[in-house]
């Protein structure tokens, strides 16, 4: 089991990963405005070409208002 948790705040963006051993991260510098949730959004799948979705199973998704620490 793995655990995923994606933080986005207005100067980037970081992808942490935990695989029960060890914790990694990869940083996206880009800035990142805000973003209107009045449409559809989706977890583990690319609605602009769906080939692109994840294969297995996701448990556990949470959204909070404010980035976290990887803590």
């Amino acid at each position: 089991m793995s655990y995923v948790a994606w933080v986005v705040d207005p100067e980037k963006a970081v992808i942490y990963l935990h695989d029960g051993t060890a914790l990694r991260s990869a940083t996206n510098s880009v800035p990142h405005g805000l973003l209107d949730f009045a449409s559809d959004w989706f977890v583990g799948q690319d609605p602009g070409d769906p080939a692109r979705r994840y294969r297995g199973a996701i448990d556990e998704i949470a959204i909070w208002t404010h980035a976290l620490s990887p803590g």
